[in-house]
């Protein structure tokens, strides 16, 4: 039997096509995006969300196409935060304002403080730039929510729901906590809460279990969406309590497990599908921050040579033979670039200059530092009795997987082994268990990593 994982994301679509028996991925199909809506200013960032259901849609028959006949379920991994409005018959009214829609931190005319901050303020709770009811609040302070809208979900939920045939939108704990709608350590919408500040309870979808069937498409059960963030770090672990993931792809992020809600400050804690939590620590400049190092230097040679770098050299091929571990004496350097996502105007920063490091070799090695350091500074908050237990980091995303450098320096900035993770596109992965739980194939989520590495370790 084959399960089908596909995953939202914000740049591309990934489809993998699972064999239960053995949990060898058969197919990984993928495609652009492609739903981008160009915008004059910086923080609209929008999308269209019946072009990402067709695309979805299309990976998912081209599957079928080739196993018609054996495939158990359908699961979804997706963006997180943002939201789209439906009408009474699930249709969008609205594009997908995703996660990195940022108008909420814009200043509202009437109280001079970002809308956000003002929505936080009525909420009792944190409800940051780009997640949903941030994003819901701004649109309806400035009158620009659809009429008849009926419904807030998010792509995930949307997609699911259009495969399922359905008219309504269900959101697993997972989506619904992304928006900013879920207590820390409930299970549910606090109703009052929400109605202090405004918000209208009725117009969230409701919360369902995270292996729910919700329907099916041609013939074949459709399984609720969960998050990409516990997808991928599901797809991407061996065992629960003793792994986490670093995931460092534009931005960055470190992950574990709790099997309790945990606040602090700095850290997102989130819900892990049925039982548990994710703790998580997010840098908003991962591998951005080495393309920005790598513009620098485009700019500097171009400046100085009047020529385009790349016709004298390639520079991030010159970045990628330093060996940040074996420089002496490297500056500190912050990646916050753009920001952190509990202080959005917070600048980068370069200190322990001094007239020996002034050294483009010095900067560089000291910013790939200064990216894993932001990640080994969040596992430093994470609960003592959490950190003891981990005994092996895996990583993933872009920039880890195509500089060699990263690996080795995670390995002694954490002073634990890392490994890239078992398989690739964790996210896809991650939603084709949720289909095996969803059919009854595991008894839990660790039984079923552990039972996927030991069916693995078999197959070697």
């Amino acid at each position: 039997m084959i399960y089908i994982g596909i995953d939202l994301g914000t740049t591309s679509l990934c489809c993998t096509a699972v064999e239960s028996a053995d949990w060898h991925i058969k197919k990984i199909k993928t495609c652009p995006n492609g739903a981008h809506i160009d915008a004059k200013e910086a923080w609209d960032k929008k999308q269209n969300a019946d072009t990402i259901y067709a695309a979805a849609k299309n990976l998912i028959d081209s599957v079928f196409a080739e196993h018609d006949g054996k495939i158990g379920a359908i699961a979804i991994s997706t963006q997180m935060h943002g939201i789209v409005y439906t009408d009474k018959s699930g249709n969008a009214l609205s594009p997908l304002y995703t996660w990195q829609y940022r108008r909420s931190a814009l200043k509202c005319e009437k109280s001079g403080i970002p809308y956000y901050k003002e929505l936080e303020q009525k909420l009792g709770k944190t409800c940051p730039p780009g997640y949903g009811l941030a994003t819901h609040y701004t649109l309806r302070s400035c009158g620009e929510v659809p009429a008849h809208a009926h419904k807030i979900c998010s792509i995930g939920d949307y997609v699911a729901m259009k495969l399922a045939g359905n008219k309504e939108p269900v959101s697993d704990i997972t989506l619904a906590e992304s928006f900013g709608a879920v207590f820390l350590g409930e299970k549910n919408y606090t109703c009052a809460k929400l109605r202090s500040a405004g918000i209208d309870p009725a117009l969230l979808p409701d919360i369902v279990e995270s292996d729910a069937i919700i329907g099916t498409y041609r013939n074949v059960p459709v399984v609720t969406a969960i998050g990409d963030n516990q997808a991928s770090f599901l797809g991407a672990i061996t065992d629960l309590y003793s792994n986490a993931v670093i995931s460092l792809g534009t931005s960055g992020q470190i992950t574990c497990y709790s099997e309790k809600p945990v606040h602090i400050e700095g850290v997102e804690t989130r819900p892990f599908p049925k039982k548990g939590y994710i703790l998580s620590g997010a840098s908003l400049c991962g591998g951005y921050a080495y393309a920005l190092l790598k513009r620098f230097f485009s700019e500097t040679i171009k400046w100085l040579c009047g020529k385009e770098t790349e016709e004298n050299c390639n520079v991030y091929k010159k970045l990628d033979e330093i060996n940040p571990l074996g420089i002496p004496n490297i500056p500190a350097i912050k990646t916050s670039f753009c920001g952190t996502r509990t202080a959005p105007d917070a600048k980068a920063l370069i200190e322990g200059i001094d007239e020996y490091n002034f050294l483009p070799q010095n900067i560089s090695a000291g910013l790939v530092l200064g990216i894993i350091n932001e990640l080994k500074d969040f596992f430093n908050l994470f609960p003592q009795e959490i950190r003891k237990n981990i005994v092996q980091l895996y990583g993933s995303g872009s920039f880890f997987n195509k500089h060699p450098f990263v690996q080795n320096c995670c390995e002694k900035l954490f002073g634990l082994p890392v490994q890239k993770t078992p398989r690739d596109e964790e996210g896809a992965f991650g939603a084709a268990i949720n289909a095996g739980m969803a059919l009854g194939d595991f008894s839990d989520y660790n039984q079923a990593v552990q039972k996927i590495k030991a069916l693995s370790d078999d197959g070697k």
